[in-house]
């Protein structure tokens, strides 16, 4: 039978497709997936590194920032020689020097209520990257809208979070807003609370590995549950998100 690989791609591919329940067919459902990443930022820079090596066909990116030399210390998609350049293009140069088999595309703008639908409409999985909330409650909704699974991933210090949302499967799942139903009034962003590059490379790292678990089909990504991660005491944990019979966003529209 012929290969959808060429001899380059399955050299370069090879050690991961010897894996339990990988192998060929597995490769093949991520050489044909599109995944939107919205943030090139710290938690991007991991994520779009992880992926292009993995092997995703098509990779979006949405960010309308520019490399700042503050950025250097945990974006490591980026260089000196970037600052002053769009992220999404810096972005885009390193994920081609990592796979060339790679295709990206590159939106230098910032998600918005009115832009997201044409956004998100064309892609299978989106991996949320950013660092506010109001962003996440854009996601979140078109998400629900247009039936999206979605990868949450946040950090705050030492500390990171992470989970799936599945719309499709809306009666039993909970959305992001049955979970922050309301911005927490003692936010504040990575200038004040800090961040490491080391904490976003975890979970970022982790980030990849749960879309791999939902393309390829591998049992139990994180549907209602949080895993958190405390980088100073090495400690994971889990715990469930429960489905909000008032929820702004799956209870109005008669999910719940």
């Amino acid at each position: 039978m012929n290969s959808v690989f060429s001899h380059d791609e399955l050299q370069r591919y090879g050690r991961q497709m010897v894996l339990d329940r990988w192998g060929e067919e597995g490769q093949t459902k991520l050489k044909n997936s599109n995944i939107l990443i919205i943030g090139a930022g710290g938690l991007g820079s991991s994520v779009l590194s992880h992926l292009a090596c993995v092997g995703i066909g098509h990779i979006g990116i949405v960010d309308d920032d520019r490399v700042e030399l503050s950025n250097l210390n945990r974006q490591i998609i980026h260089e000196t020689g970037d600052i002053g350049s769009q992220k999404i293009m810096s972005a885009k140069e390193r994920i081609y020097e990592l796979n060339p088999h790679i295709d990206v595309t590159g939106y230098a703008i910032r998600l918005s209520s009115e832009n997201a639908s044409d956004l998100v409409a064309s892609y299978d999985l989106i991996i949320d990257c950013v660092d506010n909330f109001q962003t996440r409650y854009v996601i979140n909704q078109i998400c629900y809208t247009l039936k999206k699974t979605w990868i949450y991933c946040a950090i705050r210090g030492f500390e990171g979070q992470l989970s799936s949302f599945d719309p499709a499967q809306q009666h039993n799942h909970a959305c992001y807003q049955c979970f922050v139903p309301s911005v927490p009034h003692h936010y504040n962003d990575c200038s004040e609370r800090g961040a490491v590059g080391s904490v976003l490379g975890v979970m970022g790292s982790l980030s990849v590995m749960e879309a791999i678990k939902i393309i390829i089909g591998y049992e139990r990504p994180l549907y209602n549950t949080l895993l958190r991660y405390h980088a100073l005491q090495c400690d994971f944990k889990k715990s469930q998100i429960m489905k909000d019979p008032e929820c702004l966003v799956c209870s109005k529209n008669k999910a719940c």
